[in-house]
């Protein structure tokens, strides 16, 4: 069995989700395969102008080398195909997504002349389209992975202020139909995304959810903690601006209900986003109630989460039906960080994908960002008794490399043995 892992339009890195999510599940199932007779390998076509070349500059090199190194670990080649324009197009148009693929997919067949894979495991919308194109186009034999991650569509049309009647969803809208369509099988990282898809296609659809490397976060060791104590750390993780979906205003008005409801506690910002970006939204907090850390390892995120108690997850609060579909689905990679160390979580109800996980495993609490006088300590209490043994014990069972690679090892059998 020859198995292609494909990414398209990302900037392959040796840190963040890129590496955690990305080849750090991929070498998990490599591993829990173990068959000395199956081939793999990672594709990356890549734009010319990526963020690398503006955050890493010349040293970029030294990340590919780290890529390389990180997929050696299971015996996986690397392979990178340019893409002939910049990075900035990826979320935008009718006319650049077609930017994106109109002079890669002859370089893509070429390759898999040469590899000749059974599986084309797809990560997003775009290196599902381009490997459902170059099959059809190029007569090739193998089955397609439509790993979608997100409901891309739709948000796309909502960064770019549109409706659904307009050109670009009516487009993008059609990408999708194709990918669901054409391909072997559909991977959801959410429940209600799976049910989103359902609607919409009759291809097989299995739910498998984000992971994180629970091995080494599990290790943190935690007591229960309660709401009279004076050194309680809420944590946020992740990108947070105010031109992503995780807005620091909404965090910045849950903690200040969270501080009249244990007023000793304090709030710790692990994030790679700019200080500039959301800083401001917090200064009307005490000094030394905010800490802002960044971590670019498990290492280091282990650590920080060490001196955490409690994850929060604020998002953004949906005005609109399509932003409510969107957000419907969204479980988001901290949630499987935060549960791996064992930390009870505090969701936006509208994160539906989190906040249908935590109440199945019962190892959090949703709340509701449009009136957070709903949130009490009653509440908190009761986030406050989840035992962080059995938060461990979800994620494992649901979260974790090995429990994925499992599942995405029968994908790869049942689709092999298919053809």
């Amino acid at each position: 069995m020859n198995v292609t892992y494909l990414t398209w339009g990302e900037t392959p890195r040796s840190y963040g989700v890129f590496s955690s999510q990305v080849i750090g599940q991929f070498i998990e199932t490599i591993k829990y395969i173990s068959d000395k007779k199956n081939n793999y390998e990672f594709v990356s076509a890549v734009p010319i102008i990526h963020s690398g070349l503006v955050r890493e500059k010349l040293s970029y090199k030294n990340e590919l080398n780290g890529v390389k190194k990180l997929l050696s670990e299971g015996n996986a080649t690397f392979k990178r195909i340019p893409i002939i324009t910049s990075q900035n197009f990826i979320n935008s148009s009718f006319f650049s997504f077609k930017l994106f693929h109109m002079h890669s997919h002859k370089l893509l067949a070429k390759h898999f002349d040469t590899t000749k894979p059974d599986i084309v495991h797809c990560r997003s919308y775009h290196a599902t389209w381009a490997a459902l194109k170059v099959r059809e186009k190029y007569k090739l034999k193998y089955k397609v992975i439509f790993d979608a991650r997100g409901i891309w569509p739709l948000e796309v049309t909502l960064k770019r202020k549109e409706s659904q009647e307009s050109k670009n969803y009516k487009f993008l809208n059609g990408v999708e139909q194709y990918c669901l369509d054409n391909s072997d099988k559909v991977i959801a990282v959410s429940e209600s995304m799976s049910l989103y898809f359902a609607k919409k296609t009759q291809t097989d659809i299995e739910t498998i959810y984000l992971s994180a490397d629970t091995s080494q976060l599990s290790t943190i060791e935690r007591r229960v903690k309660r709401c009279k104590d004076k050194s309680i750390m809420y944590c946020y993780l992740g990108a947070l601006s105010s031109n992503t979906w995780h807005k620091p205003k909404e965090l910045s008005e849950l903690f200040k209900r969270l501080k009249t409801l244990t007023p000793d506690c304090k709030l710790m910002i692990i994030t790679t986003s700019p200080k500039s970006g959301f800083l401001t939204y917090f200064n009307c907090f005490p000094e030394g109630d905010i800490v802002v850390r960044s971590s670019t390892n498990i290492n280091e995120l282990k650590g920080l989460l060490t001196e955490c108690d409690y994850g929060l997850m604020s998002y953004f609060t949906p005005e609109c039906e399509l932003q409510k579909t969107l957000s419907s689905s969204v479980l988001a990679v901290k949630t499987a960080e935060y549960l791996a160390a064992g930390m009870p979580m505090l969701v936006n109800k509208y994160c539906g994908g989190a906040a249908l996980f935590l109440k199945d495993y019962r190892v959090g609490i949703s709340y509701d960002p449009e009136n957070l006088q709903t949130l009490t300590l009653k509440h908190i209490k009761e986030l406050f008794d989840i035992q962080p043994s059995k938060v461990k014990e979800a994620a494992k069972a649901h979260l974790n490399y090995k429990a994925n690679a499992s599942k995405y090892s029968d994908v790869y059998n049942e689709l092999y043995k298919g053809m």
